[in-house]
């Protein structure tokens, strides 16, 4: 632990960003974003890491009291700010599925991203805890500010309070293993890294796979092992797998590829095409290895992606008809940023509700937000688009061309193709709608 003086005032060299509401979405989600800040908080305390987390406090319940009433930060933080964004229900009715869809997360989180103070921003959710191995690294201030920073997540049975200990926290987070989110290629390295094993506390590379294989290279930087796969390799050699829960990138980074594609949809995938933009707008990949883990705290069956409440997640959105961001939808847009090796331009400059003045609360605030901040929100939000996707992107209009090339294949196969003369057709369609750079 280094011993230097810090001075609230001063920038923050790391954001964390989550966003979420005071609803009981997945059980007990105060329980779970209150033992994430606090444990966070004592950590940034020990490690001495300047750091600020902002909570996107999304269309807000009726009823109840927003987010800064609610949670709040230890008494003995002083390395640690936090203050929570509101974007109020006004703004959340203008998009799609917004009766179905009480948070439209990766918009959420671009909201946050979007008035970041710190050096680096990550990009979580509410119900993380950090290993302190990888707040150590973090802390040390030697991030690279051209690289793209990912750790697997590890997921732990619930069962934790507010009130325990840091250590018994991360106690428990070693010892309840359900499952662990791993890279998926390349098969021989993750094989070799990982076995069959549920958790892996340390992950050694041997000498014969600390050398570049199938584009991928593993390092040893700053006392941590990491793996880190060249510009060139495909989507499956990128570490995609549960990067919605950390995803750590510059100010730069994220403002290089204007945060995460604002899609009206459920939030699948969305966290991945926002790692790949980063990757091919030459924000190459960093992956650390255990102990550098995430720890994600089970939720209810179906709140959220899970392999056992998959089909019941799925199955509701379908009920619904909720459109959801799939694979054969996007591949095509994949394949351009690899072939012409740099990013799409997903949003429009104001991304993140840039245009708009939201309120802001330091973490513990109890008052309510002003009734004349609300109205005029709701004045601006019925002459301002709330999402800033393309119209190019419009997640409908990519969905139909997708339809199209199927029906246009015949046997199902998708075959590479660049999707602009499809948009030049509908282009009559968005008109006056179309946002330029």
């Amino acid at each position: 632990m280094r011993s230097k003086f810090h001075n609230p005032k001063d920038p923050p060299y790391l954001s964390i960003v989550a966003a979420s509401r005071n609803d009981d979405h997945g059980g007990d989600p105060l329980i779970r974003t209150q033992i994430f800040i606090k444990n966070f908080a004592l950590q940034c305390e020990f490690f001495q890491l300047p750091a600020e987390i902002i909570l996107v406090d999304w269309n807000p319940v009726v009823g109840r009291p927003g987010l800064a009433a609610v949670l709040d930060l230890p008494s003995e933080s002083t390395f640690c700010q936090a203050r929570v964004v509101t974007v109020p229900t006004s703004l959340h009715q203008q998009l799609k599925y917004a009766e179905q869809l009480p948070l439209f997360q990766m918009i959420a989180k671009n909201v946050g991203i979007q008035r970041a103070c710190g050096q680096f921003i990550l990009a979580t959710n509410i119900d993380i805890i950090f290993s302190n191995e990888l707040i150590q690294f973090i802390a040390q201030q030697k991030l690279n500010p051209r690289k793209l920073y990912r750790v697997d997540r590890n997921d732990i049975h619930g069962g934790l309070t507010k009130d325990a200990s840091l250590d018994e926290v991360l106690n428990h987070a070693w010892s309840s293993p359900i499952r662990s989110n791993r890279r998926f290629c390349p098969e021989p390295l993750v094989k070799h890294l990982y076995d069959r094993e549920i958790f892996t506390r340390d992950c050694l590379p041997g000498k014969d796979f600390c050398r570049e294989r199938e584009g991928v290279e593993v390092l040893c930087d700053n006392g941590v092992w990491q793996v880190c796969p060249q510009r060139s390799v495909k989507m499956t050699h990128l570490h995609t797998n549960a990067c919605g829960d950390f995803t750590l990138l510059s100010r730069e980074g994220w403002e290089a590829i204007r945060g995460y594609p604002e899609f009206v949809s459920y939030s699948f995938n969305i966290d991945s095409m926002g790692v790949i933009a980063a990757h091919y707008a030459g924000y190459e990949e960093v992956s650390l290895l255990p102990p550098c883990v995430c720890f994600h705290i089970e939720h209810g069956l179906g709140s959220g992606w899970t392999p056992e409440g998959e089909k019941t997640l799925f199955d509701r959105l379908r009920e619904a008809g909720i459109l959801n961001p799939e694979w054969p939808v996007l591949t095509p847009l994949v394949d351009q940023m690899r072939k012409k090796q740099r990013s799409l331009k997903f949003n429009h400059a104001g991304w993140g509700l840039a245009k708009f003045s939201l309120p802001e609360q330091v973490l513990g605030d109890p008052e309510p937000i002003s009734p004349d901040i609300l109205v005029k929100l709701a004045e601006e939000a019925e002459t301002q688009n709330v999402s800033a996707i393309y119209p190019t992107y419009d997640l409908d209009l990519l969905t139909l061309a997708h339809e199209r090339r199927l029906r246009m294949n015949g046997n199902g196969w998708m075959a590479f193709y660049d999707i602009s003369w499809f948009y030049s057709k509908v282009k009559s369609w968005v008109g006056r709608r179309l946002y330029w750079m």
